[in-house]
């Protein structure tokens, strides 16, 4: 069964409940019983149907507040203490890749919720797609932003959230004050 993004993050915030189906589904492919998801019963045993998944593995990376500085490479400055690590699937990390702990609410329509940690990779690429979520810095504001290249030069910083108005770049402003530290490649919700 495939369900959207948007339909995982609902059950995740509690706007909508899976229904049996979905159910089935979870406890299959978690190979637990339908009753452990609904909470009638709180010891986990195996569903009798269910084949055991095979998870990914995982590699630690550091997590930083969102604060965290960083060079053009996506490294994080000597003097910056991680505040904990968080494992992310070992094909998603790259060499450099950092986690931070994210504030605001202007990636919401992107699933991304206050205090979610997302791994970025320091790896980009040359052509950076709109609807990437990259890591920039500008004007010492660290943030997590889609960046739109204009043909004028300018750069466009825009949120998810329709209440937040996008913020524009002038070309002047782009090469002294606009840095893109790295491109956000997966998320942990953390409740």
């Amino acid at each position: 069964m495939q369900v959207s993004r948007n339909t995982v993050i609902n059950w995740e915030t509690s706007k909508r409940t899976p229904d049996a189906s979905a159910l089935m589904s979870l406890a299959g492919f978690f190979g637990i019983a339908v009753d452990h998801i609904l909470g009638i019963d709180s010891a986990i045993t195996p569903a009798t149907s269910a084949s055991p998944t095979t998870l990914p593995t995982q590699t630690s990376v550091p997590v930083f507040d969102v604060s965290v500085g960083c060079g053009p490479e996506g490294y994080s400055p000597d003097d910056v203490q991680p505040i904990g690590t968080e494992y992310f699937d070992e094909d998603k990390v790259k060499q450099g890749s950092y986690a931070l702990k994210t504030v605001g609410s202007s990636l919401e329509g992107d699933g991304i919720l206050e205090g979610d940690i997302v791994l970025v990779n320091p790896d980009q690429g040359d052509d950076i797609k709109p609807e990437w979520i990259m890591y920039v810095i500008f004007d010492d504001s660290p943030m997590l932003k889609h960046v739109i290249y204009h043909r004028s030069g300018a750069v466009e910083l825009r949120g998810a959230n329709p209440k937040e108005s996008p913020r524009l770049i002038p070309p002047e402003m782009v090469s002294g004050y606009f840095t893109i530290c790295g491109r956000v490649v997966s998320l942990k919700r953390n409740f």
